[in-house]
């Protein structure tokens, strides 16, 4: 699980499951991300790292305002949430198309 920002708006937060696509596997990882994000949305799944220096792969994404105020305790809550979520996509991605 990593965490970024985007102009001190959002908490990006991007969960992958530590696999490389590789190119003849890419246009069968968009097709699965937008099978999930028509019928479930959150988290958001998609291809990323097109162009990039390192090979593409999948990566479940949530966001969260940075105006939200949670306790840790709560963020941390709301980050197993997060993970588990991530668990239930990987695991669709898996079982549905093979990746």
């Amino acid at each position: 699980m990593a965490f970024t920002t985007t102009r001190n708006e959002l908490l990006l937060v991007l969960v992958t499951d530590d696999r490389y696509l590789t190119e003849d596997r890419i246009a069968l990882a968009a097709a699965a991300a937008n099978a999930w994000n028509v019928d479930r949305l959150a988290p958001m799944l998609a291809v990323c790292n097109l162009g990039g220096g390192q090979p593409p792969y999948l990566s479940g994404i949530r966001t969260l305002p940075l105006v939200c105020a949670l306790s840790q305790q709560a963020f941390n809550a709301l980050a197993d949430r997060w993970l588990d979520e991530a668990r239930d996509l990987f695991t669709w991605c898996h079982r549905e198309f093979g990746l």
